[in-house]
């Protein structure tokens, strides 16, 4: 390949994985994080590939070529394990991707700033489109190719085999988007707003379109079943309220 004459113009390929944190039961207990992704020596998986020139890959084109219509996939025969299950993958084997140079990690705020960490652990700004591109681009980049795509059935789309719940409260929604809202605004009057909510948790009342939504806004995984998707946002809202106690009691 003459790769060395286009060595700026490789293909980024971006892999977002969920990290989910066991919580430390006591003060010696030692906290592992798992990872859902890659693993650093699989023989089968390719690191990287050179071509001579950028191209984009249509998925819809790339599957019919495969055979498959995504508009009209016959859900029967659709192995549906695949949106629950994932590779897991723990600190260490990312640890050891991060210091191979294949992986850095990057945290996303709720306001889509974007920012790895030094040597020493201090946040640095990060933008996955290039050094000098401002926040406001990335956003405007973000939101055009949201406009300009057409979504793709099942990865864009909620799943016709995930049934919705009507819902019923207003109220309820604006209860858990509130207290959703990046950790930086929660305020201690959402928490009591959350604890008041009559009738059990307001998270039962959500349909799956509305907790996928709720999850993305929150840069949290959208795939799995109902349930998976209402633990995911308890287990977010519960460590959000902790990050603010700990806040309020420093």
């Amino acid at each position: 390949t003459n790769h060395h004459h286009h060595h700026d113009d490789y293909r980024v390929v971006t892999v977002t994985i969920e990290k989910s944190l066991k919580r430390p039961r006591d003060d010696f207990d030692i906290v592992e994080f798992f990872w859902r992704g890659v693993y650093p020596n699989d023989t089968e998986e390719v690191l990287e590939r050179h071509y001579d020139e950028m191209e984009e890959l249509d998925i819809r084109e790339y599957a019919a070529s495969l055979g498959v219509d995504i508009d009209n996939i016959n859900m029967s025969w659709v192995d549906k394990s695949l949106f629950s299950s994932g590779l897991n993958m723990t600190r260490n084997d990312m640890d050891r991707l991060v210091k191979r140079g294949y992986v850095k990690e990057v945290t996303q705020q709720a306001d889509g700033k974007e920012f790895t960490t030094d040597e020493e652990g201090n946040p640095v700004p990060f933008s996955r489109l290039g050094k000098d591109v401002s926040d406001d681009e990335v956003r405007q980049f973000d939101a055009k190719t949201r406009k300009n795509k057409k979504p793709i059935p099942f990865i864009d789309t909620s799943s016709p085999w995930d049934k919705a719940v009507p819902i019923d409260d207003i109220d309820k929604i604006d209860a858990i988007r509130n207290a959703t809202q990046s950790s930086a605004t929660a305020s201690n009057e959402q928490e009591q707003q959350i604890q008041r909510t009559p009738s059990g948790d307001p998270i039962d009342k959500l349909t799956v379109k509305r907790l996928r939504q709720v999850l993305k806004e929150q840069g949290l995984k959208v795939s799995g079943n109902k349930k998976e998707l209402q633990d995911r946002l308890r287990q977010h809202v519960q460590s959000m309220m902790q990050t603010h106690k700990n806040e309020a009691s420093v």
